[in-house]
């Protein structure tokens, strides 16, 4: 028998669980009536025993699955004996999320600090006599000193060297006259904005420097003068952080206010930033003249500077020479097309032999003497060859050239790439197979050192290209150097972030032999996973040689073609001791060298060269390892982030699950009300289905995931969204810890906080509703009648700022004694809208505000009974315990694939 079917209709619809879930016993059940009244109904143990139906197992299971949803994660790891997987996840998301946060705020920390550091220069640099600290009274009261002011500014920027155009404007009246001797005036509202145009480029000399000072202003119409201009600049710190540097791009306002006609034209300084990723200079370069030279104007001359003294001709009386800038004109065309000399001569009109001994000249001018200031440079420029290199000469240079490739290949301690190129030539007369190489054409060898930026270190060219790379190595002046011990390279160091002693080298492919200085990759054949990735690694840094080779001749096409190299004007020659050449007597009979009879190769001792070969192949191995550990890893930061993502969406999925496994239930449980009681169930009870807590964290979860993807784009220069970026991962972190309460309501001890904020949060929302309408009619009154005369007061925000910190006791003297030189009047409304304002707020809302709460507090100290809805007298029925072992048998509510996963 269903209880409903004792009481009346009325009272059916409207009882409460109330009875049953108190004593199953009792003769009397108190029902509450939809008017609110009390009815004693007598009834029999033996007609409900109990239960709303009768023993049924559906019922049953129902109310297990309820009470098993609604357990902590440790009542739910004893009823099932699942591990509680989602709150070790959530500890973990706590965790990394967490040190995500903190890596991005150091990061952005440096772009903060950069971009206010820049704003405060700009402020030195640009407002006359600016004194730090006086930006809210910065003003002129002269013509003479805005004219000043104006034309300073214009001045320091002209000075600045700068690519961008600045302008500045003023803005007036179309039409007016002031004439305050007879109280007349005429405006015309109309506003006119004069804009005044500056490119820094153009040199600030002659006339042009007094151009932009040839206006007048119209003070009794002048608005405002407004200085427009843009500054570039790059922010290296970030190096620090093992990041590419950011490309700023600044936007500076200064703005000579007038509005007020007051006599007081402010001055102030707006700065907004962009932030970009770097580019290359090429992307920069001019099309026409790259196209014509592969090189931009400003390589075409630096070039020019270097070489002009040594190539410049003087005039005769018959003619004027070729100038210095059409002879290195023709040279570069030359050596960036590889066009013949009769096409040269026809596109600049001069001889073809003029063009091959101007050609001549300008590459051998780079052989001679040089300047002092020079000396660090080594130039060389001949028929075959354009380099511009500079070999470090200390050990402060050879570690810049190692981090470069640490933070661009991820390789540390290497000093250089180094690889051989076959410069193809026409053979020489009686050369015979001297140049023939092993690809069947005529070549000599160029034999290079390069940095991660793609630029030489080493150069030597000219070698027969009949000799393989490691016999052009053995024989070269790098080789020597680098036995001598002459590169004053740095001393063994420990890796980055590792205690693992390491050299510095030089890297290499197969061909060059394994040294301690100059290390190659394993063998192709049979690598296990460490060594692939050891190969991958020094494949990245070995690749820059290749890729400057490519480089080379794609700008200078010459090394596409087949040079007319005379062997009198290569760079260099290779060296062959004569005890390793076999000759022929004047009998034209052999005379075998000195090597066939072993003498010459006595040197070749093995212990010196396998030691050193040895200790090469434990470099290569600790580096194997190296690159396979953590420290080793650029990739760090990138796969953290990914891995934050990964773990929110896995967070996203079981909350997400526990949610859709709430609503099954609720269904469920309403459709058993509704089928055998006839009830509905509401909407309270509707709601404890649905936990407000996996809504905050699914909320923090996909607000990470955003943050991580932003910041991923940020630290690979895609993007420059550092506010947003902030924005996203404080919230989300806030929101993660806020979740930490979730568990910790499982303990009542530690519950307090919650239970009282639940329990006091509708009348405190009730409360400051109230209090909302007094403080706001106290800010509109303060703002309209204070506004004038205080600087607290001047707009609704800072009214309200100042309002709210007087409510905590902050600024009272302050905000008293900025009203003390107004009128009476004022004064004395200033003092009874402080005083009445303060002893409301302070000694009667903050009051009542606390004792809300404190109320709240006591009730639950007090264990005062509280409401039991239907949902909890119906989950009361169950009296199984966790450890009963009843529970293992209940499957859960097919709503995902993710079963296995519990809460």
């Amino acid at each position: 028998m269903h209880v409903g079917e004792i009481l009346p209709e009325s009272n059916r619809r409207s009882s409460s669980f109330n009875q049953y879930a108190g004593d199953a016993g009792s003769d009397h059940c108190h029902h509450r009536n939809s008017h609110g009244n009390i009815h004693n109904v007598t009834g029999s143990p033996t007609d409900t025993a109990g239960h709303w139906v009768g023993p049924d197992l559906e019922e049953e299971d129902l109310r297990r699955d309820l009470k098993y949803f609604f357990m902590s994660p440790c009542d739910k790891y004893h009823a099932k004996g699942r591990k509680p997987f989602k709150l070790g996840l959530q500890l973990l998301k706590i965790v990394i999320v967490t040190i995500q946060l903190v890596l991005f705020g150091l990061s952005n920390q440096v772009v903060v600090t950069f971009r206010e550091e820049n704003t405060m220069t700009f402020k030195q640099l640009f407002l006359k006599a600016y004194d730090e600290g006086s930006d809210d009274s910065f003003a002129v009261y002269t013509k003479g000193d805005l004219y000043d002011h104006i034309f300073y500014t214009i001045d320091k920027y002209l000075t600045l060297p700068d690519t961008t155009l600045g302008r500045y404007a003023y803005q007036y009246y179309k039409k007016g006259r002031i004439d305050p001797a007879n109280d007349t005036f005429t405006i015309d509202p109309a506003v006119v904005t004069d804009c005044i145009g500056l490119n820094p480029l153009s040199a600030p000399t002659g006339s042009f420097y007094n151009d932009y000072k040839n206006f007048t202003l119209k003070f009794h119409k002048l608005i405002n003068v407004t200085i427009e201009f843009q500054l570039k600049a790059i922010n290296i710190q970030t190096i620090i952080n093992n990041e590419i540097p950011d490309c700023y791009t600044f936007y500076i306002t200064i703005v000579l206010d007038n509005k007020a006609h007051s006599g007081k034209v402010k001055i102030w300084l707006e700065n907004q930033a962009t932030i970009k990723e770097c580019k290359h200079p090429s992307e920069t370069d001019r099309r026409g003249f790259r196209e014509l030279l592969r090189m931009d104007v400003d390589d075409f001359n630096f070039l020019l500077d270097k070489v002009q003294p040594l190539i410049q001709r003087k005039d005769t009386t018959l003619r004027k020479a070729i100038t210095a800038r059409q002879r290195l004109l023709v040279t570069l065309r030359f050596l960036a097309t590889g066009e013949s000399f009769r096409s040269l001569c026809f596109q600049y009109r001069i001889g073809r032999s003029t063009i091959g001994q101007i050609v001549t000249e300008t590459c051998e001018a780079y052989g001679l003497e040089r300047s002092p200031e020079d000396t660090s440079e080594l130039m060389q420029i001949s028929t075959c060859d354009l380099f511009l290199f500079q070999t470090p000469t200390t050990e402060a240079g050879w570690r810049e050239v190692a981090r470069g490739f640490r933070d661009r290949c991820q390789f540390p301690h290497c000093l250089g790439a180094i690889d051989g190129k076959h410069v193809y030539i026409q053979p020489p007369a009686n050369s015979g197979s001297l140049f023939y190489n092993y690809k069947g054409r005529f070549s000599v060898v160029l034999m290079a050192v390069v940095d991660a930026n793609y630029k030489f270190v080493y150069a030597s060219v000219g070698t027969q290209g009949r000799m393989s790379d490691a016999s052009l190595f053995g024989q070269s002046d790098l080789r020597s150097a680098m036995d001598r011990g002459l590169l004053n390279v740095p001393k063994p160091e420990p890796l980055p972030n590792s205690n693992v002693i390491m050299p510095y080298m030089f890297v290499g492919d197969e061909a060059f032999p394994l040294r301690t200085d100059l290390i190659k990759p394993f063998p192709h054949r049979n690598l296990d996973h460490d060594q692939r990735i050891f190969n991958y690694r020094l494949s990245r840094a070995r690749r820059t040689v290749e890729n400057v080779f490519g480089i080379l001749a794609n700008r200078l096409r010459v090394f596409l073609t087949n040079i007319a190299l005379d062997p009198d004007k290569k760079g260099s020659e290779a060296y062959v001791p004569p005890a390793f050449v076999d000759t022929e007597d004047e009998s034209h009979r052999l005379v075998s060298g000195t090597w066939r009879r072993g003498g010459a190769l006595n040197s070749v001792a093995l212990s010196r060269a396998r030691n050193a070969t040895t200790t090469a192949k434990e470099q290569c191995d600790q580096l194997k390892a190296y690159f396979q550990s953590p420290a080793g890893s650029n990739y760090a930061r990138l796969t953290f982030d990914v891995a934050v993502a990964l773990v929110c969406m896995l967070s996203v999925v079981l909350c997400g699950r526990s949610i859709l496994r709430g609503i099954v239930l609720q269904y469920e449980f309403v459709a058993f009300f509704k089928n055998s009681l006839g009830r509905k169930v509401c909407w309270a009870d509707r709601m404890d289905f649905i936990n407000g807590w996996y809504i905050l964290l699914i909320v923090s979860d996909f607000l990470t995931i955003t943050g991580s993807f932003v910041k991923i784009g940020i630290e690979s220069k895609n993007m420059s969204s550092y506010d947003l970026c902030g924005i996203l991962l404080g919230t989300s972190t806030l929101l993660v810890w806020v979740g930490v309460i979730r568990y910790l309501t499982f303990f009542q001890k530690y519950n307090i906080l919650i239970v009282t904020l639940r329990v006091a949060f509708p009348n405190v929302i009730r409360f400051c509703c109230c209090v909302a309408v007094i403080y706001l009619g106290y800010c509109f009154c303060g703002w309209i009648v204070l506004g004038p005369y205080h600087v607290k007061f001047r707009s609704l925000s800072m009214v309200s700022e100042c309002l709210f910190s007087l409510i905590n006791g902050d600024d009272m003297f302050v905000t008293f004694s900025g009203l003390e030189g107004s009128s009476t009047l004022v004064w004395v409304f200033s003092q009874v809208y402080l005083y009445s304002f303060i002893s409301l707020f302070i000694y009667m809302v903050l009051s009542l505000f606390i004792a809300l709460i404190t109320g709240a507090y006591e009730t639950i100290k007090s264990r005062e009974p509280m409401h039991i809805t239907d949902l909890q007298a119906f989950i009361a029925e169950c009296t199984d315990t966790a450890n009963s072992g009843k529970f293992r048998g209940v499957e859960a509510s097919p709503c995902s694939i993710f079963c296995c996963c519990d809460r």
